[in-house]
């Protein structure tokens, strides 16, 4: 049983279907979405200081990280081993064999991205987390910007897919 149906979205007709291609041009665009939250914004400004970032130049990392886990950690990686050989290949074949495609555990809004950050970015998150948890906020600071990029770009991944 898949955690989502395909159907005809208007999110889908615009971006002309929920490949490959469509995934990474959605990408780039909510990427640009972050990266203008570098500049200030009246609606985050009002009454939601939780939903800004301690400083506004992570919201440019948060960007840059939206297509990054687009590129090689994305919902779609159950699959993407049997399109493709290579190392990429090898590396995503264990997790494409035990999480089933559009599973909850691979498109799931929090826990396929957990999944996905562990899996795919352990040798960067691992190492950041236990710096935070050292007691430094710089190391705090860029993984919550990683994180947020990584939600931002799986929700918008899911956005299509429905």
């Amino acid at each position: 049983m898949t955690f989502l149906r395909r159907q005809n979205n208007p999110l889908r007709r615009f971006f002309g279907g929920s490949n490959r291609p469509h995934h990474l041009d959605m990408s780039r665009r909510v990427a640009l979405l972050l990266a203008a939250m570098v500049y200030p914004n009246p609606v985050l400004s009002v009454g939601s200081a939780a939903l800004q970032m301690p400083h506004r130049g992570l919201w440019l990392l948060s960007a840059a990280f939206c297509i990054a886990h687009e590129v090689w950690a994305t919902a779609d990686r159950d699959v993407e081993p049997s399109r493709r050989g290579g190392l990429a290949h090898l590396y995503w074949w264990p997790y494409g064999y035990l999480v089933g495609h559009r599973s909850a555990l691979s498109h799931g809004p929090i826990l396929g991205t957990a999944i996905r950050l562990v899996y795919g970015w352990g040798w960067l998150v691992w190492p950041l987390w236990q710096w935070a948890d050292g007691g430094s906020d710089l190391a705090a600071a860029v993984l919550l910007a990683i994180v947020v990029g990584a939600l931002v770009n799986d929700a918008a991944h899911l956005a299509l897919d429905f």
